[in-house]
């Protein structure tokens, strides 16, 4: 069981913080002048959200991390939360409002994150993550 939140601890951590994030009023979070910025922001908090979960998985089971079914269950994860907090913005927390084409962004940085995770062996040429994973192992 330890092992298991240790894996997923970035995951719960970023979860944790996004949730917290995604309740403080929007017009005291500061964003850059560009042009719709803010989608940028949802696309690459999914993406990490994704990334953070499907590095539990690597640390859990390095020889599955990059299954269908664990992508699938990472980037649905990340895509209901995403929805789920648009959905809290709308009708319960205060000044802030849902946006589809926030939950579209949500949905785009998981999407992507897993087909980067499908497509690039990153983590097998990232000696530090076998390091670690053996550790928790142990």
């Amino acid at each position: 069981m330890l092992k298991k939140i240790l894996a997923f601890t970035p995951a719960i951590f970023a979860a944790i913080t996004f949730t917290i994030l995604s309740a403080v009023p929007g017009d005291s979070i500061p964003l850059p002048p560009i042009w719709n910025a803010d989608k940028f922001v949802h696309l690459l908090v999914y993406f990490v959200q994704t990334i953070s979960i499907l590095l539990g998985f690597y640390f859990l089971e390095p020889g599955t991390y990059r299954t269908t079914s664990r992508l699938a269950q990472a980037v649905l994860f990340s895509i209901i939360m995403g929805g789920m907090l648009e959905i809290l913005q709308e009708h319960v927390f205060i000044n802030r409002s849902g946006d589809y084409l926030d939950f579209l962004a949500n949905s785009l940085g998981a999407l992507l994150a897993g087909l980067l995770f499908k497509g690039w062996p990153l983590f097998e040429i990232v000696p530090f993550l076998k390091t670690i994973s053996n550790k928790l192992s142990t």
